[in-house]
């Protein structure tokens, strides 16, 4: 009796000891919300787009994206303008992809993410960015569905890049706290915040890196069509954003720079491209939208003198022979137009195989801040490598 008591006794210590290591794993499970942050994504990008070198990045944990992706042919490095318009399968993907609100018609079933404000097939492009300088875009987030959606956490790979929702504060991993509500039909006013000197990915350090760049922000919400990171977590369905970006020299920004960013001394001309701006600043780029690339046609572009003295503006370059500049000289105030016939791209481009459609002219001009000025007129055309293929 004595031996059964004493094994009596062992089992129930053995249980209860048990019982105090599961309600152990329990609390300490439960105080670590932030373990499921290593939990990959559910499925890879699909290698069928096999235009991109050397494979599409993989789906990425919580740590965020990889931020650099150069199509096969292309490795030499892309103008941030190409980047930019250049399909990236990470935003493209519709697995990931964020509709844009003017592209939604009807509302579906639950609540549906939308975007609107400033960026095309999930790309916002800032174009030149000048060091030292914090850029801000305001954007809107949509619920294009018939239920309310709830925003749960904005992800960023880098310190460099913030997705602010007014009145809602985001802990070190991004989680709104107390989340963001909107309304079926509804919609947020958000801001990207983009620090220049920051643009790092985790763990680096030393210079800023100089040159075209991408970063990411991953949106994750209750919109039901949007893949979950945690099947188990309603609210963690993930969209994907794109930030394309070149960083420039406050001495050489490579683009006209207004009286906001730099103000402009007396007795100086200062060029500007009417096109070009974007978010009260100045740009170089011309977006074409979709062309034909065979057959592209002409384009045109207002050139304006902010300072307060004559800007004279000339032609340089092979490419001075496919441009007019209806005058030499624009006084204080005014503005002339400079008119491109744009020539086909060749059929060995490497550009147009990938989609883009890319013609530069060089102008020269007596401005102290951008002498030389490359006006890029950047176009879509169809892709020739089909996203379908193997």
């Amino acid at each position: 009796m004595a031996i059964v008591r004493r094994a009596a006794e062992a089992g129930v210590v053995l249980t209860a000891l048990c019982t105090a290591i599961g309600a152990g794993w329990w609390l300490t499970s439960r105080a670590r919300p932030d373990d499921r942050q290593t939990v990959p994504l559910p499925t890879p990008l699909p290698h069928s787009f096999r235009y991109f070198s050397p494979v599409p990045t993989p789906a990425p944990t919580r740590v965020g994206l990889s931020r650099r992706f150069t199509p096969a042919g292309l490795e030499g490095g892309l103008p941030h303008e190409v980047l930019a318009a250049l399909p990236d399968p990470n935003t493209t993907d519709p697995r990931f992809a964020i509709v844009a609100l003017d592209a939604v018609t009807d509302s579906v079933g639950g609540p549906r993410l939308a975007l609107a404000g400033g960026a095309a097939n999930g790309t916002i492009d800032l174009g030149e960015v000048v060091a030292g300088r914090l850029v801000t875009v305001p954007l809107v987030l949509a619920n294009a569905g018939d239920a309310p959606l709830h925003l749960a956490q904005i992800h960023t790979p880098s310190a460099a890049v913030a997705l602010d929702v007014p009145g809602s504060p985001q802990d070190a991993a991004g989680r709104l706290r107390g989340g963001v509500a909107i309304p079926a039909g509804d919609q947020q006013a958000v801001t990207l915040r983009f620090d220049p000197d920051l643009v790092r990915a985790p763990g680096e350090t030393g210079p800023v890196d100089i040159g075209a760049q991408a970063l990411y922000v991953q949106l994750f919400s209750d919109d039901r069509s949007a893949p979950r990171l945690d099947d188990g977590d309603a609210g963690s369905g993930e969209r994907r954003l794109r930030v394309v970006f070149v960083l420039r020299s406050p001495d050489a920004p490579g683009r006209p720079v207004g009286d906001a960013e730099q103000p402009i001394p007396p007795g100086v001309p200062r060029i500007w491209l009417d096109e070009g701006a974007r978010w009260g600043r100045g740009g170089r780029v011309v977006d074409l939208g979709p062309i034909d690339g065979a057959a592209p046609g002409t384009a045109s572009a207002t050139i304006r003198n902010l300072g307060a003295v004559p800007l004279t503006v000339a032609m340089d370059g092979p490419a001075a022979g496919t441009a007019t500049l209806e005058g030499g000289v624009v006084p204080p105030g005014g503005s002339m137009r400079l008119t491109v016939a744009l020539p086909p791209a060749p059929e060995d481009d490497a550009l147009a195989a990938h989609g883009a459609y890319r013609h530069s002219v060089t102008l020269v001009t007596n401005d102290p801040l951008v002498p030389a000025l490359d006006v890029a007129f950047i176009g879509r055309t169809a892709r020739l490598v089909s996203p379908g293929g193997p």
